[in-house]
């Protein structure tokens, strides 16, 4: 299931980027 958490983390490093 840690595979799941590291892509949401993923997904909100990319938002973060985004937002930056």
């Amino acid at each position: 299931m840690w595979l799941e958490s590291w892509r949401l983390e993923s997904l909100g490093w990319k938002v973060l980027g985004g937002f930056g």
